[in-house]
């Protein structure tokens, strides 16, 4: 998703969550009209859990960890 449009459908977007980032589950919630990202570690490891409705703070979050991120 480097360069990648966030602006795409909360779907999409967590598509391209779960192929980055094989080690997480990922899953959508919505509250109202607030959709909100949640990834959560398969294998316990650090950052164990993460919330927010912007797909691209968590993308952030954890390519610079280069945790779970694909080869």
């Amino acid at each position: 998703m480097i360069g990648g449009d966030w602006t795409q459908p909360p779907a999409v977007l967590a598509t391209a969550l779960r192929r980055a980032f094989p080690r997480y589950s990922v899953f959508l919630t919505t509250y109202g009209d607030t959709t909100r990202f949640e990834l959560v570690s398969k294998d316990d490891s650090n950052p164990w859990c993460l919330i927010s409705e912007d797909a691209r703070e968590i993308w952030l979050e954890l390519k610079g960890q280069n945790v779970g991120i694909a080869s």
